[in-house]
C-alpha cells in the first residue's frame, strides 16, 4: 500500500515538474517511431522504368535480346559493327530520328503499367517534329510505334502544355499516352527532332539535343532533356496513378560531338551506340518538418526543465 502511494506521488511530481513541451516531445518521438517503420512510396502505386535511345532500332532490339539471354555478347558485338558500317547518310538521318525502347521494369506483382511518358527538351532552339520531307514515314505524326514492340501495346503522342496554368501547346514537350505497357514489356518507337529557328545543323543530333552532348561550338554541353513516367494500377473507380519526378536524361557523354549533324566518312564512322536511363516512384523520405519539430520540442523542453531545476 505504501509503495503504491509513493509511486502515485512520484508520478504527480513528474507531471508537475515536466512541461507540456516534454509531453509533446514524447508524442512526436512515438510518431517518428511509427513513421520510420512505414515503407516510403510516392503514393499507393509503385513502378520503375528503363529507357534506351540510339540511332539504330536493330541495335536496341539486340540489346533487349541480350538482356533476356536470347543472344550472347559476341552476337551483339557483330550486330553493332554491322550497324556502324551502314550508309553514312542514313545514319545521319537516324541520329536526327532516334529510336527508343521503353521497358516497364516494375515488380511483376505490382500490376503497375506505364500509362504515360514525357520527354521535355531543355536545350533552347529545338523541338519535336513530324517529318522533314514528303513522302515521310512519320506521315504527320510525332512518333512511330515499331512492330518490335511487345504485343498488346498501343500509343498516341501529342505536345504537352507550357504549364498547368498556361495550356498553350509546347512543341519541346512530347507526351506519350500508352496502353498495355505492363511489367516486363518493352515498347519501341521513333521520334523526330527539329531546330526552331533552323540553325546550321539541318539534322539535329539526339546526342546533343536530348542527352546534353557538346558539339564543339564553344557553348559547352547542352542541357539534357527531362524524362518522367506515370504508372497506373487497378480498374475503374479503383484505378490509381503515381508519377516519377522529372530527371535529366544525362548519360554523361564525355567527348566532343564534332560531326553532329554532318555526314561521316565511310572509313571514319563512329560506333553505333545507345544510352540508358532509369527511374521509379520509390523515394527516400527526408527528415524535414517532423525532425525539425522534434528538435525544436527537445530544445524547449530541455531549457524549461533546466530552469525549473
Amino acid at each position: 500500500m505504501r509503495r503504491d502511494i509513493h509511486l502515485s506521488k512520484r508520478i504527480r511530481q513528474y507531471r508537475g515538474r515536466h512541461t507540456p513541451g516534454c509531453w509533446l516531445l514524447a508524442a512526436l518521438m512515438a510518431a517518428l517511431f511509427v513513421w520510420s517503420g512505414t515503407p516510403a512510396q510516392a503514393g499507393p502505386v509503385s513502378g520503375s522504368f528503363k529507357i534506351d535511345i540510339g540511332e539504330s532500332e536493330r541495335l536496341l532490339g539486340a540489346m533487349v535480346d541480350r538482356e533476356h539471354g536470347n543472344i550472347n555478347d559476341a552476337q551483339f558485338a557483330g550486330i553493332q559493327m554491322e550497324e556502324m558500317c551502314r550508309n553514312p547518310s542514313l545514319r545521319l538521318i537516324d541520329r536526327n530520328r532516334p529510336s527508343l525502347v521503353l521497358q516497364n521494369t516494375s515488380d511483376p506483382n505490382s500490376g503497375s503499367e506505364i500509362s504515360q511518358f514525357t520527354i521535355d527538351l531543355e536545350e533552347f532552339g529545338y523541338e519535336f517534329g513530324n517529318g522533314d520531307f514528303d513522302p515521310d514515314p512519320f506521315a504527320g505524326a510525332l512518333t512511330i510505334l515499331s512492330n518490335r514492340s511487345d504485343s498488346g501495346i498501343s500509343m498516341s503522342s501529342s505536345y504537352g502544355t507550357i504549364s498547368d496554368v498556361d495550356l498553350t501547346q509546347d512543341p519541346s514537350k512530347l507526351v506519350l499516352d500508352i496502353n498495355g505497357l505492363t511489367p516486363g514489356k518493352a515498347m519501341f518507337f521513333r521520334l523526330d527532332l527539329d531546330a526552331n529557328p533552323v540553325k546550321t545543323m539541318a539534322f539535329p543530333d539526339f546526342q546533343h539535343v536530348m542527352l546534353g552532348g557538346d558539339i564543339g561550338d564553344g557553348n559547352g554541353p547542352a542541357d539534357p532533356a527531362l524524362i518522367s513516367a506515370v504508372f497506373a494500377a487497378g480498374e475503374g473507380s479503383n484505378r490509381m496513378t503515381a508519377a516519377t519526378e522529372p530527371s535529366p536524361f544525362d548519360p554523361g557523354i564525355d567527348r566532343i560531338l564534332d560531326m553532329a549533324g554532318m555526314i561521316e566518312g565511310y572509313h571514319s564512322q563512329s560506333f553505333s551506340e545507345f544510352y540508358s536511363a532509369s527511374g521509379g516512384t520509390d523515394q527516400i523520405p527526408e527528415p524535414t518538418t517532423l525532425m525539425l519539430m522534434l528538435a525544436g520540442a527537445g530544445v524547449v523542453g530541455s531549457s524549461r526543465y533546466s530552469r525549473r531545476r
